[in-house]
């Protein structure tokens, strides 16, 4: 959100047909403005050119406005991105007199922030006899960088090489003891592990996770799986795939990994 007065200071004299312009980022989206002070203002704004009309500012008063934006789900909004605003001005010294020079406000400048996720897997054990049960754990630790932030919503999908299936005992922790605000159930399951690799999937979406991750820490995702009877001496694949948003909650306008961001592997 910014806020615009004009002009800058109470004017000693009366300003006439003012017209404020300003040219948002691309990386941005116009949601509207708020009026907060008299005299009335007039919104012509048109995609990323904004413009914003007063007919008469009296002497000593100014108009004072907030205009409202959001970061857009592009690939141009990348952490770290500058983001710089400058709003201008023309006004008169008379109703519909000749419009004097523009003037430039002080430059803001904003940097986009977004989440950085690294992620490990382990099992144990490594060397798993057919029947036997193997306890993955799956560690996502939330960059603490300057223009990271906290992860929300972490969605995980483990796909399972044939010749192992799910075995259940679902945990979530943080720093080793178990989160009271993040909570994990039951996967949801496809395949059979035999004739079809089994795919396990929680989410917020569908209701068997809420996960979220504080900037700095990390959290670690373990369950059972097991080796099915039968199954012989050879390497047992599985690879799992953390998404996860910056925005806690639902959101149309979140990341939501369309570029590329928002989602690591690890096999």
């Amino acid at each position: 959100m910014y806020e615009i007065k004009v002009p800058g200071a109470a004017s000693t004299r009366p300003l006439y047909d003012v017209v404020v312009t300003d040219t948002l980022d691309d990386n941005l989206q116009y949601l509207g403005f708020t009026q907060t002070s008299a005299p009335a203002i007039t919104d012509h704004s048109v995609a990323q050119g904004l413009s914003f009309r007063v007919d008469q500012i009296p002497a000593g008063q100014q108009a004072v406005f907030q205009v409202r934006a959001r970061v857009r789900n592009v690939l141009g909004a990348q952490q770290g991105v500058t983001i710089n605003n400058t709003a201008f001005y023309t006004y008169s010294n008379t109703s519909g007199g000749t419009t004097q020079p523009a003037q430039a406000s002080g430059t803001v400048t904003l940097h986009v922030v977004e989440p950085q996720i690294t992620i490990t897997k382990s099992a144990n054990p490594t060397t798993p006899a057919a029947g036997e049960a193997v306890r993955y754990s799956v560690t996502l630790t939330a960059s603490g960088t300057t223009y990271s932030s906290d992860v929300f919503d972490v969605t995980l999908t483990d796909t399972l090489g044939l010749g192992l299936v799910y075995a259940g005992n679902p945990t979530v922790t943080v720093g080793g003891g178990v989160s009271a605000n993040n909570t994990i159930g039951a996967p949801v399951i496809t395949g059979d592990g035999i004739n079809q690799a089994q795919t396990l999937l929680w989410s917020l979406t569908n209701g068997n996770a809420d996960i979220d991750i504080a900037e700095g820490t990390s959290v670690t995702i373990s369950y059972d799986v097991r080796v099915l009877t039968g199954v012989l001496a050879q390497a047992l694949k599985n690879s799992a795939v953390a998404q996860w948003t910056g925005i806690d909650g639902p959101s149309a306008f979140e990341r939501d990994g369309r570029d590329g961001i928002g989602g690591l592997t690890t096999t």
